[in-house]
């Protein structure tokens, strides 16, 4: 089962390993990061997974989310937001972009009008891995069935298929390729890589002064996740 989250130091600490090669975080500063300390209640929403772009921001996915300041009165799928400022104590977010193509929160893909052929579809889009290469920003997004809806899940198992990456070249107020696109012809069809996520490296793709050769995902297969339990 999902877990839903304010803000909370839990974010912070995985946006500021980006900020720790760029800002020397005074002993004051570390001493105040306590378990569960609030950084911004006014927000809602999971999986919040981050990148440093090539403009010094933090560049945020969350899924089943409302965004920053109630973005969007509904919840959606997923969006896309801006973590700004020097101190992880003290970050400003603001939505970039509601993502409304991709549905409200939970919302099938059934329901989003792609034709006959997804009548039966019960999954929904979901954000994976974010990660920002010379100023263009990469989203992995996918689609993921849940055990309430599909009793077919073993063990409770949120699985997830038909995986694309899309990408913003003004920062995340504009993306390509369209949900619509994605679902027709997803990048990575089927299960086998249905979840992928960016490695990153720091600031703008940086690999600590090497050449940059390649960007590298992760993901897990979903025949391995139904033999675990």
């Amino acid at each position: 089962m999902r877990a839903h989250w304010h803000l909370r130091l839990v974010l912070c600490c995985a946006v500021t390993i980006s900020f720790a090669d760029h800002w020397q975080l005074n002993a004051d500063v570390i001493e105040e990061w306590k378990l569960g300390h609030a950084v911004n209640e006014d927000t809602f929403g999971d999986t919040w997974i981050s990148t440093w772009g090539d403009d010094d921001e933090v560049y945020v996915v969350s899924d089943d989310t409302r965004g920053f300041g109630q973005a969007q009165n509904a919840t959606r799928n997923w969006m896309i937001h801006r973590l700004s400022g020097t101190n992880p104590l003290e970050l400003v977010g603001t939505t970039i972009n509601t993502m409304d193509e991709y549905g409200l929160r939970n919302q099938p893909t059934s329901e989003l009008g792609y034709g006959a052929n997804a009548a039966q579809d019960g999954r929904a889009w979901k954000a994976n891995g974010i990660t920002c290469i010379d100023g263009v920003i990469y989203v992995a997004i996918s689609k993921h069935d849940y055990p309430w809806r599909n009793k077919h899940l073993i063990d409770m198992r949120q699985t997830a298929a038909d995986a694309s990456i899309i990408k913003s070249v003004d920062h995340g107020k504009h993306w390509t390729r369209s949900a619509a696109d994605n679902y027709a012809r997803p990048m990575f069809p089927g299960s086998r890589f249905g979840a992928p996520f960016f490695i990153t490296y720091g600031k703008n793709g940086a690999t600590k002064g090497r050449p940059r050769r390649c960007v590298r995902l992760c993901g897990v297969e979903q025949r391995l996740l139904e033999q675990w339990g």
